[in-house]
């Protein structure tokens, strides 16, 4: 294994881990605020429980430094981890990482260019089962195929609409290439 694989498999899966951390929910205090309620405590218990509240604060801000630099290794290691590992769109958002996440590291779904006109599905016509299994032809016939004829379509790795394998699955029934 080379060091920069190594280097892509440890980013993405402290990334992974990091998702894995229920993330603190309510109303969030500040180290100031925290102070001054220490300050006006009254009460030994009362003043020792904020001081622990504090002490906990202060780790989760100096987590959310550790987080926000396993962030940035995702982002710089993730594409060469998906090249290689060839990791699908699905399964990355099943595994809980946001889809404003993947977009940044070039793995979002595609979004047509504004053009001013309503954009349509594929329309299901005979140039359209054409180009798409001559292309799939070009690209081998096998199962990478399909991935190439997404591509050509402007969909991005890892994502093959149905309408493209039925398209293809069409044609060679059509075709009597099945």
């Amino acid at each position: 294994m080379s060091e920069e694989t190594r280097i892509e498999d440890q980013a993405v899966n402290a990334y992974l881990r990091l998702l894995e951390v229920p993330k603190r929910t309510g109303r969030r205090l500040t180290v100031e605020q925290l102070d001054e309620r220490i300050k006006t405590a009254t009460e030994p218990v009362a003043r020792i429980e904020l001081i622990q509240q504090r002490m906990d604060l202060l780790t989760i801000q100096a987590n959310q430094e550790a987080e926000e630099a396993v962030t940035e290794a995702f982002v710089k290691y993730a594409p060469g981890f998906i090249a290689r590992k060839n990791i699908t769109y699905g399964a990355w958002r099943e595994m809980g990482v946001p889809p404003e996440m993947l977009a940044r590291i070039g793995y979002g779904r595609v979004k047509a260019e504004p053009t001013g006109e309503k954009r349509t599905r594929h329309q299901r016509t005979p140039e359209f089962y054409a180009e798409v299994y001559r292309v799939f032809q070009a690209a081998g016939a096998g199962p990478d195929a399909y991935q190439a004829v997404a591509q050509h379509f402007g969909y991005q790795p890892g994502y093959v609409p149905a309408v493209i394998a039925k398209a293809v699955d069409a044609h060679q029934v059509a075709t009597g290439n099945a």
